[in-house]
């Protein structure tokens, strides 16, 4: 495997092993897809490899 996966989601009770984007606190997580990008950059912003892959879940998105 040549690749890392970090699963973020915006679910109430995420999967074993899903990553929970950042939220203001006594807040919701607001921005969608878009908050779940921002905080992978945030969090690995120092080790950023040189191409990165953004996707949604659904096909259809």
């Amino acid at each position: 495997q040549d690749y890392i996966p970090f699963i973020y989601t915006t679910e109430s009770l995420p999967e074993k092993g899903f990553l929970i984007p950042y939220a203001a606190p006594g807040r919701e997580i607001q921005g969608r897809e878009a908050v779940a990008y921002l905080t992978f950059i945030v969090d690995y912003y120092e080790s950023l490899p040189d191409y990165l892959v953004f996707i949604h879940a659904n096909k259809n998105q």
